[in-house]
């Protein structure tokens, strides 16, 4: 018998921080097991081997006692792989393919990942009767036949973690806008706080600025899609798409919103340092 492969998509998570200390943040997050019904009954029993690249066990661990409450009878492993993106492909058609497994949507389209894509089910066959209404239509990536090998379980987040005890404390208004951002730090700078927000001080994908820039000059990309051939081909001139993200960049460094040297000299791991400091 074949064995059955999924593939789920993982795009990661990027998040910058608001405020040094421990506090309370709100809770705008909906219970996502909320109206959830297992297809199966908790005395079911069977075996999941999943690889990928991801390393934060911790959030590894609680996922597996979550999912051990519904199915407390299931075995899971997790495998991770040195240098995944190239030994990936080769781990799913040898004799022991794992069941599930990570990927990422630029894999899409490369013929490297080609033999890899046809050894998935194609999840949006009628006949598996999955229901991912649930999902942005955006979010899901297709093969060149318009096949769903894949679904998302990560999306790349651009946001702020926020000390709502200060803000509270000093009065202070979760800013909506930059203007209300830069007013906000204003008054956070004259309270005594030396660096209202702190965050990676690097060009990584989950650096401070990366995060900062780059959905500005997304959501300028999206305005002017007439010149996204000439951006995909490197034109130079398409780099004015890039300005404006650039000179907010720029006059956000400038202002007192953050000590970028600060940042530096204290969070030197972007997990442990940003994390642990806040809570």
């Amino acid at each position: 018998m074949k064995k059955i492969l999924r593939t789920v998509l993982s795009l990661g998570m990027a998040a910058t921080l608001l405020l040094q200390g421990c506090g309370s943040m709100e809770n705008t997050a909906k219970n996502v097991d909320e109206g959830f019904v297992p297809k199966y009954g908790k005395d079911t029993e069977f075996s999941l081997t999943i690889a990928g690249n991801y390393a934060n066990f911790e959030s590894l661990e609680a996922e597996f006692e979550r999912f051990y409450e519904y199915y407390p009878n299931a075995s899971l492993q997790y495998v991770t792989m040195d240098d995944y993106n190239n030994i990936i492909s080769s781990a799913i058609v040898n004799s022991e393919p794992p069941d599930i497994f990570t990927t990422n949507s630029w894999m899409v389209g490369d013929e490297k990942y080609k033999e890899m894509f046809d050894a998935c089910e194609v999840l949006s066959d009628p006949a598996l009767d999955i229901d991912y209404s649930c999902i942005k239509d955006s979010l899901i990536r297709t093969t060149d036949s318009g096949d769903v090998v894949m679904l998302p379980i990560f999306t790349t987040t651009y946001g702020m973690l926020v000390n709502m005890d200060i803000f509270e404390k000093e009065g202070i208004k979760v800013p909506e806008n930059f203007g209300e951002l830069v007013a906000a730090c204003e008054k956070l700078k004259s309270a005594g706080y030396a660096s209202p927000m702190m965050g990676a001080d690097r060009f990584s994908g989950s650096g401070f600025y990366n995060c900062f820039a780059y959905p500005m000059f997304a959501y300028n990309v999206i305005k002017n899609s007439d010149k996204a051939d000439a951006l995909n081909a490197f034109e130079p001139s398409s780099g004015e798409l890039m300005r404006p993200a650039l000179e907010r960049l720029d006059e956000f460094i400038r202002s007192d919103c953050i000590d970028a040297a600060k940042c530096q000299e204290e969070i030197v791991d972007e997990y442990d340092s940003v994390i642990m400091r806040f809570f």
